[in-house]
């Protein structure tokens, strides 16, 4: 009898045992996870995505982004790429006049283009008819 408890009483042990170690697996797991989720660049990553879906701020992003596009375009097609000393400030300064232009006129720019489409949409239906 005493042979038969002491058997079982090493069963047990070796399940505990078992049990312990996949216990310690699993915290090892979420302590891991846990790291990963407060990485610095993690954070900064969330941040960027949380400001970046706020429509008001998407919309400042793209309009400057733009602007800034169609001033560095101005600034080479109407000057070139071989500027002097002089031609580079001239340059510089028709490529941030044009650049504030087209980003504080956003919302004139747009309509005028929606108006544009809407009108070759219309013409192009009226000639298919």
């Amino acid at each position: 009898m005493k042979r038969n408890t002491l058997e079982q009483l090493r069963q047990q042990i070796s399940m505990l045992e078992k049990k312990q170690d996949l216990e310690l697996q699993q915290l090892h797991v979420a302590l891991k996870d846990a790291y990963d989720s407060i990485k610095l660049r993690d954070l900064v990553k969330e941040g960027v995505s949380e400001v970046v879906e706020h429509s008001d701020i998407k919309d400042k992003i793209v309009n400057n982004t733009i602007g800034a596009a169609t001033g560095f375009l101005a600034k080479r097609i109407l000057l070139g790429s071989k500027l002097g000393p002089l031609g580079g400030i001239v340059g510089l300064a028709l490529q941030l006049g044009v650049s504030n232009l087209v980003t504080n006129n956003m919302d004139n720019i747009k309509s005028a283009g929606k108006r544009l489409l809407n009108r070759s949409d219309k013409k192009q239906s009226d000639e298919e008819t």
